[in-house]
């Protein structure tokens, strides 16, 4: 069970507008999205859904990576420099 901040925090975010995952207290690795909780703390763990890691990729012109950055602009300017090419990568979370 989570402590009263904890569970203030999570129906905060809700609030906000912020994604929510619930799962039974027996399976507490089966987390699925939840759009109208019921907040049933009993029975239920619920959590703020985990937003997807991005970072921006360096390839040179043989498209291995050289480097990646967090923001956009740096990647950019190290390709650009070096004839090569940014992408953005995001985590894939199912």
């Amino acid at each position: 069970m989570k402590t009263t901040a904890e569970m203030i925090e999570v129906m905060q975010a809700y609030e906000r507008g912020e994604k929510v995952e619930a799962c039974w207290r027996r399976h507490s690795n089966d987390w699925v999205k939840c759009e109208l909780p019921q907040w049933d703390w009993s029975n239920f763990n619920f959590r703020i859904a985990p937003k997807p890691l991005e970072c921006w990729i360096v390839t040179n012109i043989n498209g291995s990576v050289v480097a990646y950055y967090e923001s956009e602009r740096p990647a950019k300017e190290h390709a650009n420099g070096n004839c090569g090419k940014a992408i953005k990568m995001r985590e894939v979370i199912e």
